[in-house]
């Protein structure tokens, strides 16, 4: 992306249209990283990611982002793929009016939906979510599956794999809380006094270490509140069941809309824990049907070649719906809701900002009652004088009167 172009020079999608993907932040998931190696591979447009800053997963990167350089790589592509964070955009789009697709990953979507839809409409960005649970918060979004390289993970597994032996569960959480890792560590525990089994819990650790530890393991348990996520995509590409659950029914019935009935985990919640990694380790046969499973999901929608089919058909619409409008500033906390927030006096020289809905639900504080006047001091009891005797005053010496002399004791050794 070395040229330049100016405000409103689009190109048609095709042979040398320029995407840029952009992550304001850490690249969550690797996905702008890996959206722009299969675009790459196997479109016919270009296509470059650019993050500002790593995390501890390290996941693979493509451009580094410079202050000095950002603004021409921003320039020069045709068509901008935001990941998460649109603050940047204020100052990388000015006049641009880029063609944009916001892609919303997780928890910051999940969180502040009700105050980023707004904005999102305002600019015409096309909406694509990570996950199927995040449909639930946009109705006119898409999902974009996650690409992967189906070949080299298989091959990964094959040259970690090793059958026979203790029997081996894997778990990665990044959020203990959110995946559940306390109840199934204690349904672990009592499984471990009637089996033969080791449990590896993968944490704070680089992204190409977990993969080979994943790699390792006989069965996979994801989390039972959201669904899966990436983690458990990289075990089905491997051939490894998993284990999965969401705690929402409607989410649930969301994957079977989109996948079909048979979901590709092995279904389980909270209370049914034990029973569930009890039934995955005692029978091979429910683990290779999983494993199955598993492969043909991915295989339909996370291969490389079949995410940049869904891309060419996202692309087009963000290119009819380029947006007339030039982006205003706005905070990078919650996907730019600071533009969407309005300044409250809760009290004289005290301000808060607040989002419209809960501004209007504010209700000030009842003024303070004024401080009654305070009680009259007591005065207190006249005191009577006290009258001190006058001073003694030794007599003076009579004039010829001879005083005895003074004597002192004095301490005798003892001999």
């Amino acid at each position: 992306m070395s040229e330049v172009f100016g405000p409103g020079a689009i190109r048609p999608l095709g042979p040398g249209f320029r995407v840029l993907h952009l992550s304001a932040g850490h690249d969550t998931g690797g996905q702008g990283y890996r959206l722009a190696v299969a675009s790459r591979r196997h479109a016919e447009w270009d296509a470059r990611a650019v993050r500002s800053s790593p995390n501890y997963i390290n996941y693979p990167s493509d451009l580094i982002w410079d202050k000095r350089t950002i603004g021409a790589v921003y320039a020069a592509a045709d068509l901008i793929h935001v990941h998460n964070l649109t603050s940047p955009l204020v100052h990388l789009d000015r006049d641009h009016r880029k063609p944009i697709v916001i892609h919303h990953h997780g928890t910051r979507f999940r969180t502040h939906w009700r105050d980023i839809l707004p904005e999102q409409r305002r600019y015409g960005f096309v909406p694509l979510v990570s996950t199927i649970d995040l449909l639930l918060c946009d109705e006119y979004a898409e999902w974009l599956p996650s690409p992967f390289n189906l070949a080299e993970l298989a091959a990964l597994r094959r040259k970690e794999f090793r059958s026979g032996g203790t029997f081996r569960i894997a778990h990665a959480p990044t959020n203990r809380e959110v995946k559940g890792t306390a109840v199934f560590l204690r349904a672990i525990e009592r499984l471990a006094r009637r089996h033969r089994i080791e449990v590896d819990v993968i944490e704070h650790a680089p992204w190409d270490e977990c993969l080979r530890r994943k790699a390792a393991a006989d069965l996979f348990y994801d989390q039972c509140d959201l669904g899966y996520g990436n983690n458990a995509i990289e075990c089905w590409a491997m051939g490894i069941p998993v284990i999965a659950g969401a705690s929402d029914p409607a989410i649930l019935a969301r994957m079977r809309a989109i996948i079909g009935p048979d979901l590709p985990f092995i279904e389980t919640d909270e209370a049914a824990m034990e029973a569930t990694l009890d039934a995955a380790i005692t029978d091979a046969e429910l683990r290779r049907e999983y494993a199955r499973r598993g492969r043909s999901y991915v295989t339909r929608f996370h291969d490389e070649p079949r995410v940049v089919d869904r891309l060419r058909g996202i692309y087009a619409r963000a290119l009819e719906s380029r947006t007339p409008h030039r982006i205003v500033p706005r905070g990078s906390r919650g996907m730019g809701t600071r533009s969407l927030l309005v300044r409250v006096q809760i009290r004289p020289g005290m301000w808060v900002k607040l989002t419209p809905e809960q501004a209007r639900a504010y209700q000030p504080p009842p003024p303070p009652e004024p401080d009654p006047e305070p009680a009259p001091e007591p005065v207190p009891a006249p005191v009577a004088d006290v009258v001190k005797p006058p001073r003694r005053r030794r007599a003076k010496a009579v004039e010829g009167e001879v005083k005895p002399p003074r004597t002192r004791r004095r301490k005798v050794a003892a001999a």
